[in-house]
């Protein structure tokens, strides 16, 4: 009998240990490009903020820079997931409602930020790599995409205007939740007050924008 018939089969791999190793590291990877910058972080640094090993580390990530488009990516799927969420534009049966899912949307965002506070200053570091800035730029350019076809789907179903430029309407959107992450790098929109006085204005725009002037789609 060979040596490799006798050789016991290996353990699989658990995919819910690895995919929460992989969350551990990025989330790690966010804290401490945060606390001490991407330039300045280390691999060292990020896997003993997780817990594990180097070895580890590179089961998942190749380099200091793609654990960043790690983060980069699962901030954005997540706001992504929440801005087309079935639970949110369900239900739709007026333009009142609308308004109500656009609030949820944006009090949700509010809750991403809060989960992950040092998210929005790493990404604007990661604007520095011109690989990152690219990535960047697609992501936000298919958020627009995105918040355009839920338009679209509104309009169709006569909810909105349908003379609309769909996709300016949408980078408008998008564009006053990027806003927010500015306002926040700034020390701005810390209270739950300043939030509501916030969405409200942005919500007075989103009105403007998609119900014409007497008031009908």
């Amino acid at each position: 009998m060979s040596i490799a018939a006798r050789r016991r089969p290996g353990r699989l791999a658990d995919p819910q240990l690895s995919a929460r190793r992989r969350a551990d590291l990025i989330q790690a990877a966010t804290d401490v490009f945060a606390e001490i910058g991407y330039t300045d972080a280390g691999i060292a640094e990020i896997t003993a903020r997780a817990g594990l090993g180097k070895g580890t580390f590179y089961q998942y990530f190749d380099s200091k820079k793609h654990v960043l488009e790690g983060v980069i990516d699962t901030a954005l799927e997540q706001i992504s997931a929440l801005i087309t969420a079935p639970a949110v534009w369900a239900d739709i049966g007026s333009f009142s409602d609308i308004e109500k899912a656009l609030r949820k949307t944006a009090e949700g965002l509010f809750v991403i930020r809060d989960e992950h506070p040092h998210a929005v200053a790493v990404l604007v570091e990661g604007l520095q790599d011109k690989d990152i800035k690219r990535r960047l730029l697609h992501h936000s350019a298919t958020l627009e995409s995105t918040s355009a076809l839920v338009l679209r789907y509104l309009a169709g179903a006569g909810w909105v205007r349908s003379d609309l430029d769909f996709d300016f309407v949408a980078h408008v959107l998008v564009s006053m939740s990027l806003g927010a992450g500015i306002l926040l790098l700034r020390g701005g929109l810390s209270t739950s007050a300043d939030r509501a006085r916030y969405i409200e204005s942005c919500l007075c725009v989103a009105r403007e924008l998609l119900v014409s002037g007497d008031g009908k789609v």
